[in-house]
């Protein structure tokens, strides 16, 4: 593991970038459209706008690379994302911020595209869910602190738009002075979602539940929270459980999953996610402490996951083909994401706020039925 760090610090650098300025939109737009006075429908449109765009860039990214290579596509894919922050600062009007949220989609998909295939390419099967642990933590940790960036200036002025996109500026330059070189190119052809569902259908699955987890789970914290009669700081407290717990549980989770059989280990977290889903149900709101804590269970088996399978998919398919992989992987997950907020809505329609939760043990139970289901007809992949 030692080793591959070299490798991948100034791809982490430009993630980390990524992760304050992508996060911190996310908080500022939904509070800057409230404040001009747009309807929570006109944040739902922008927000699918850049849905849009990122399932864009999942399509069209590995094509990209394939025709530049990773380093020159990264800078590439961080400056269209820019490009999209600052028209935010520029243009008014929902259909201009729709534009510009979909620009800066296609950038951020392509931008995780690039990091993906290059973990992948520079990580073994020994280290590959160690690599992947620490990049998603690296993120998830800019992520979760990106939020102030709001409280650093007023967000009905530029400042917040310029200081997002200075960030994703700074984010290309580790990336063009490193002396490390690029990853072969590989495939230069898009992804066959079915060809990845035959090599893996559990790591498949696992990428696709991660989605349905997250898109549900952030979309609809705030609205759980709110039916139950939590005050904000609650909720607030209980969205930074969660986020935490996956950070903390990144590595060691990835760690084990590179000495054992990864089925294993998806197959421990999506019971673990079943559990703790049924004990949020069952307990609400009736101690604070017990749900803090619940909730930072819930992050450490929900969060851990996509790596897992990312990496138990790509011990099973051809190195050449990281970069097409790592395309159908984010198009999968971003699948999930969007779908995640509708079954989780519609369980909440059926079981009232405990429907989210219930939605989550679900799902984690599937897809641990499908761990056993695989362990019995499918070999474990030797590590090389």
């Amino acid at each position: 593991m030692g080793a591959v760090l070299p490798q991948i610090a100034a791809l982490l650098t430009g993630i980390l970038c990524l992760g304050f300025a992508n996060g911190g939109l996310f908080a500022l737009i939904g509070l800057r459209m409230t404040l001009d006075g747009y309807s929570p429908r006109a944040v739902g449109l922008v927000g699918a706008a850049y849905a849009c765009g990122y399932i864009t860039g999942t399509l069209l990214g590995s094509r990209i690379v394939g025709r530049g290579g990773h380093a020159r596509a990264f800078a590439l894919f961080m400056a269209v994302a820019s490009v999209g922050v600052l028209g935010l600062s520029l243009f008014s009007g929902l259909l201009p911020w729709m534009l510009a949220r979909a620009v800066s989609g296609f950038g951020v998909a392509g931008m995780f595209l690039v990091c993906e295939a290059w973990l992948n390419a520079k990580a073994t099967n020994e280290t590959r869910a160690r690599v992947f642990a620490v990049y998603i933590a690296v993120h998830g940790a800019a992520f979760s602190l990106s939020p102030f960036l709001v409280t650093l200036a007023d967000p009905t002025s530029h400042a917040p738009f310029t200081i997002a996109a200075m960030l994703m500026v700074l984010g290309i330059l580790p990336m063009a002075l490193t002396r490390v070189p690029d990853p072969p190119r590989g495939a230069r052809r898009g992804f066959d979602l079915r060809t990845l569902v035959r090599a893996s259908p559990l790591g498949i699955a696992a990428v696709v539940a991660t989605g349905l987890y997250n898109g549900a789970y952030f979309n609809l914290g705030t609205v759980y929270g709110k039916a139950l009669g939590l005050p904000t700081m609650m909720i607030s407290t209980a969205f930074s459980a969660v986020v935490f717990g996956g950070f903390l549980a990144q590595y060691p989770a990835g760690a084990l999953a590179d000495r054992m059989d990864r089925r294993h280990m998806l197959l421990a977290l999506s019971t673990g996610t079943m559990v703790i889903g049924l004990a949020i149900a069952a307990t609400g709101a009736t101690a604070a402490p017990l749900m803090i804590a619940l909730c930072a269970l819930f992050g450490a088996t929900t969060q851990t996951v996509y790596g897992i399978g990312a990496a138990h998919l790509n011990d099973r398919v051809d190195p050449a083909d990281f970069l097409p992989n790592a395309a159908g992987l984010l198009f999968a997950f971003s699948v999930g994401s969007a779908i995640g907020p509708l079954t989780a809505s519609q369980a909440m329609i059926w079981f009232g706020p405990p429907g989210l939760f219930l939605h989550a043990a679900t799902i984690g139970g599937l897809v641990a039925l499908l761990a056993c289901y695989r362990m019995v007809r499918a070999r474990r992949v030797e590590r090389r």
